[in-house]
């Protein structure tokens, strides 16, 4: 009974002895905690938030040719999308754009080296069904959709002519009857595919772009997670002088 009573006596007594330890040195603990503040603090005010709007996208009308592998249909999208060329023509078509190619461009030139960028230095990122646009700036979001239309009505007006090609090759492959009935499908999916073309359809919707989000943490939660990281740290900082000052002292009376 009595090492039980002797055990919490030596528990209070190591709790008392805490106390008394931090408080005593509160200064050292409020200086590491308002030095962490400050970092964090200034730390929020120069960074750069980061926002991102998004433009959702999807096929709409399918030429004929590939109804068995509509993923061409985005890779010859990219394709346009990103190529220099489609991108001067359709500065020919606007009075003023603040957008450049290098916006655009998913490469650059390192010491006369064409490399990839990464997805973090892209402006603009696909992904899957999604456009994503890293800016806050909505004049420059909106030339960016501009664009966008641009090179989906170029697309679509090069698969209406591939495809009126097409139905010229399914007239003369199946120029009689018994010919004709062979290829009915092919002649009707391709006329049905010009048809929606010429009355305005387009091969992929594009949707307008979404308010500008941030991506970044908020401030406030910087801040607070700083504060109580830089608490710990002046704890922990007080326990080691603690324990080193401890340590001295038994080594000094070893030592006598």
């Amino acid at each position: 009974m009595n090492n039980d009573n002797n055990y919490y006596y030596h528990d209070d007594q190591d709790i008392f002895d805490l106390i008394k330890l931090f408080w005593g040195s509160k200064f050292i603990i409020l200086s590491i905690t308002l030095i962490g503040l400050l970092v964090s603090t200034i730390f929020v005010n120069i960074k750069q938030n980061s926002f991102v709007s998004i433009i959702e996208f999807k096929t709409s009308t399918i030429p004929p040719s590939m109804q068995k592998k509509s993923s061409k249909q985005l890779l010859d999208f990219q394709k346009l999308f990103f190529n220099e060329e489609t991108f001067n023509d359709w500065k020919l078509t606007v009075k003023k754009t603040s957008l450049s190619y290098d916006h655009i461009s998913n490469t650059d030139n390192y010491n006369g080296f064409l490399v990839s960028k990464s997805i973090g230095e892209r402006v603009i990122v696909f992904d899957k069904d999604n456009i994503i646009i890293k800016s806050n700036n909505l004049s420059f979001i909106n030339e960016i959709f501009n664009y966008l239309i641009y090179v989906n009505n170029t697309l679509s007006n090069y698969y209406l002519q591939e495809s009126i090609n097409e139905l010229e090759q399914v007239k003369k492959e199946y120029g009689s009857f018994d010919k004709m009935l062979i290829g009915y499908s092919a002649f009707i999916d391709v006329t049905r595919f010009i048809a929606a073309i010429n009355n305005g359809s387009k091969i992929f919707v594009i949707n307008r772009p979404t308010y500008p989000s941030k991506t970044s943490k908020s401030s406030s939660s910087i801040i607070l997670i700083s504060f109580f990281s830089s608490f710990v740290l002046g704890v922990l900082f007080v326990l080691f002088l603690n324990g080193l000052k401890n340590h001295k002292a038994k080594t000094l009376k070893m030592t006598k």
